[in-house]
């Protein structure tokens, strides 16, 4: 079993300057981030990159157990 963390990735609406936080599971940030590229962050997309950190409770990052 891998472990998953919950990471915050932040997101600003390109026309409106909204700004949203999606929370996604993930092994690290890197693939948290990657996990929205293309799709809703990037050049031809309607939102851009604000930052990406792990989300804690009680101290703790908040994780997981998935099947690898």
């Amino acid at each position: 079993m891998a472990k998953e963390r919950l990471y915050q990735v932040g997101l600003r609406h390109k026309k409106s300057r909204e700004i949203c936080n999606l929370q996604v599971w993930a092994k690290n940030a890197d693939e948290a981030t990657h996990k929205l590229t293309g799709s809703l962050i990037g050049y031809h997309c309607q939102y851009e990159w604000r930052g990406t950190n792990v989300l804690y409770e009680n101290n703790q990052p908040i994780t997981r157990e998935v099947p690898e």
